[in-house]
């Protein structure tokens, strides 16, 4: 696509005129001098277009939120002549990056520009930076190619996963064995390996044929387990995403969420996650196959859930046994929740509460949290014995 300078164009068609009606060598040869300006831009046009190419330099295709990295522009001039009037452009990069209006480059005969971008990734998601803009005028400004050039570079920006290590959850005392057990319980179904007999070893783990057939004692490991299970309850509700502050607190939520199922995992608990998305998911998570399946699934799903946090927790009891723990991931916590919590309770349901709250004072002017009391409903659910912790405190201890 060829765009062209209205103005000049007028000016040399009355040129034009004005040499037909007056006449003489003056006025003719001012419009000779329009006329050849024009041609030369055209093919200089037609030349820069053919000649002219970019691509993108990365240091990698995947990152977590908070990470930094440099997208790098390679624009290369294979033609014979320069182009002074090049302006750069990439339209994900304007996304990225607070006040960015691309480059203007001069490219010499036979030479490249690289144009050295830091982004900061605050989101998770797939970027696209395969599309870059360029457009190149000749010396005149008389004509301007825009050229729009399609590389295949997808971006993956997962959710950042934080070290719970020393998270207490539930309590050390009532819930340790639930929660914060680091060494499980023995699967007599899962042989690791076979071993030697040591003294002390428990005889109901001896390998009696092979023993026999070795004519000394082996015994078999087997792997470890905890035999516990936990459910976490995310609210990805839409109006997590009312404004710019929002977004960020939703991504420390999905970014606390799934450090929290690492942990579990790593801790050999076994972890359901029941996502309150626009489509309802409910995901287990034993092995590091299931976590990084998760990850795969937070690239694309946002708060975009319509029915209420507590009808969708509500709707999904029925498959969690009483007694059982109950992990509520929310960014706030209204009345209606704040009763569920209270009713699971009575119901036996052993419950924690995630919440953010960084300080009161960001909640002000916020939808999300219109009409709620959250240090009410917190000192409330605290003193009926429903731990509530402040995920924003954790994440950033």
């Amino acid at each position: 696509m060829i765009r062209v300078n209205k103005k000049i164009i007028v000016l040399s068609i009355i040129v034009l005129i004005f040499a037909y009606i007056s006449g003489g060598n003056l006025p003719y040869s001012i419009f000779y001098v329009f006329a050849v300006t024009i041609i030369l831009g055209i093919i200089y046009m037609f030349i820069s277009k053919k000649s002219l190419s970019a691509k993108l330099r990365y240091d990698s295709k995947s990152y977590n939120v908070g990470d930094s990295a440099n997208i790098t522009i390679i624009v290369g001039n294979s033609g014979i002549i320069p182009t002074p009037y090049v302006y750069v452009e990439s339209k994900i990069l304007g996304s990225l990056i607070e006040g960015y209006c691309g480059d203007f480059i001069f490219i010499g005969i036979d030479k490249s520009k690289w144009i050295v971008n830091k982004i900061f990734f605050k989101k998770r998601g797939i970027y696209d930076f395969g599309d870059i803009h360029l457009e190149v005028s000749d010396l005149f400004c008389i004509f301007t190619s825009i050229i729009n050039i399609h590389n295949k570079l997808d971006i993956r920006v997962y959710p950042k996963i934080y070290d719970l290590f020393d998270i207490k959850l539930c309590g050390q005392d009532s819930y340790e064995n639930l929660i914060n057990s680091k060494s499980g319980i023995d699967d007599f179904t899962l042989i690791k390996d076979i071993r030697k007999y040591n003294t002390g070893d428990n005889l109901k783990k001896v390998h009696w044929k092979l023993s026999a057939k070795h004519g000394e004692l082996y015994v078999k490991n087997f792997d470890s387990i905890s035999g516990k299970e936990c459910n976490l309850f995310m609210d990805m509700h839409i109006d997590n995403l009312q404004n710019g502050l929002s977004e960020i607190i939703e991504e420390d939520m999905v970014d606390f969420s799934l450090s929290l199922t690492k942990y579990m995992m790593n801790t050999k608990i076994k972890t359901t996650l029941f996502i309150n998305a626009k489509e309802q998911k409910e995901m287990h998570v034993e092995c590091k196959e299931d976590f990084l399946g998760v990850m795969e699934l937070f690239l694309k799903t946002k708060s975009d859930g319509t029915l209420e946090f507590t009808s969708f927790i509500k709707s999904n009891l029925k498959h969690i046994a009483k007694g059982n723990w109950i992990g509520i991931v929310s960014i706030s916590v209204d009345d209606t929740l704040r009763d569920l919590l209270i009713n699971l309770k009575e119901m036996r349901y052993r419950v924690s509460v995630f919440y953010y709250a960084k300080s009161t004072h960001e909640f002000k002017n916020n939808n999300i949290v219109k009409n709620i009391d959250l240090h009410k409903n917190i000192t409330l659910l605290k003193n009926l014995g429903i731990e509530c912790i402040n995920f924003k405190e954790l994440i950033e201890r």
